[in-house]
């Protein structure tokens, strides 16, 4: 099977063994398949699968003498009657390089982001940049993250998790950052993901509407009615209302979720400082390029503030469908109800919560509502953001 020129559902036969199973290997390449009986197959360009199928067997060898780059295993067909000839239904991609924007100060989350990163700040059991990096790890491509506010701490993550780490001497903004960036990321078109976004993305949904619209960027957003939200939508998708401006007939609004695709033509004028909305895409808006939108509806959190960040938690729990998450190492007082809240690992709990974050190694003495707890202090949410919460 070559490489797919369009997006969707591909389907691949091959001579299964009498199990019914075949090799598979994720590499920089592409996908490698290799039945038992040795047919083999080399896909190109293409990176992701969903199929009906157990993963077994972990330790796959090497295919055609290429190490994998991530996941290698043997994939059980469930499906497969007939063993002399079966098939799998690929859903495929391009390969496309990510950038996550990770460098900023968190003014809004004062003082925690001060000792923390914003978009390492814990939702739930894990750093909330965390959620974007495991969407984004099934592209298959290389992800980098900019680093400039406590800096040591983002590039320990990106260690940690295998990504590539690009420091900043100074904050060089959204397009300055990923022009910055630039060297450590692969030529064509880039994935960019704000580091404080928490958004249950169809990302390959997302590629494929940039892919069909051949725009010079694509950006999410959620949909709002005409006149509203941060950006307006002409007939055919395109943006023509960006930060007051107007380029064309209004017939819906949307909220940029600030995940967008760039193209290749934009980040070769990209600024060495400077803002990917306000100078790169209203300047190629002004000069009559075309910027589609995708359009997404599954519930995005914004988590620079206080409510965003508390709601990204309470959505994080109903996902999971837990009441609320206590780490094995906390300890609750007897007698003290945790509702609708996240305890880290460490924490000490001996009065009532509900609704709240609780960060590892902090003390909650107090009852606590809509609040998040840290070893440096108790962080509530204004008024404005309370009405969304519960």
């Amino acid at each position: 099977m070559g490489s797919n020129e369009g997006w969707g559902f591909q389907t691949m036969g091959f001579a299964a063994a009498p199990d019914g199973s075949l090799h598979i290997a994720y590499t920089p390449l592409g996908i490698y398949f290799r039945s038992r009986n040795g047919t083999a197959w080399v896909t190109e360009n293409l990176i992701r699968f969903n199929t009906k199928a157990t993963m077994v067997d972990p330790a796959v060898p090497r295919i055609d003498g290429k190490d994998p780059a991530s996941v290698t295993g043997t994939i059980r067909l469930v499906a497969a009657q007939d063993y002399d000839h079966a098939s799998v239904t690929l859903r495929v991609s391009p390969m496309i390089d990510a950038f996550i924007l990770c460098a900023g100060l968190g003014t809004r989350l004062r003082p925690l982001s001060e000792h923390i990163p914003k978009p390492l700040v814990p939702v739930v059991d894990r750093p909330a940049v965390k959620y974007a990096v495991d969407r984004l790890r099934g592209l298959g491509a290389r992800i980098a993250l900019n680093a400039f506010h406590r800096a040591e701490l983002v590039c320990e993550f990106a260690a940690e998790e295998g990504l590539i780490a690009v420091r900043e001497g100074s904050l060089l903004g959204t397009a300055g950052g990923l022009q910055n960036a630039g060297a450590a990321l692969g030529e064509g078109d880039i994935l960019v993901w704000n580091g404080d976004i928490l958004a249950d993305l169809d990302v390959p949904a997302l590629l494929a509407s940039h892919r069909a619209s051949r725009a010079e960027a694509t950006l999410a957003v959620a949909p709002r009615s005409p006149g509203e939200g941060t950006v307006g939508l002409g007939a055919e998708g395109q943006i023509v209302r960006l930060r007051g401006e107007r380029f064309g007939e209004e017939l819906s609004g949307g909220e940029f979720l600030g995940i967008h695709v760039v193209g290749q033509a934009l980040r070769e004028g990209l600024p060495e400082v400077g803002c990917l909305v306000g100078d790169v895409y209203l300047p190629a808006l002004r000069r009559g390029a075309r910027l589609a939108t995708h359009v997404e509806r599954a519930p995005f959190f914004d988590i620079g503030s206080p409510g965003g960040y508390l709601g990204a938690m309470l959505h994080e729990l109903a996902r999971r469908q837990v009441s609320s998450w206590i780490h094995g190492s906390a300890r609750v007082s007897p007698g003290v109800t945790v509702t609708a809240s996240s305890v880290g690992p460490g924490a000490e709990v001996s009065a009532s919560i509900a609704s709240s974050i609780v960060w590892p190694e902090t003390r909650v003495t107090e009852p606590l509502h809509r609040a998040i707890a840290t070893p440096f202090g108790i962080l509530r949410a204004c008024p404005s953001e309370l009405q969304a919460l519960p």
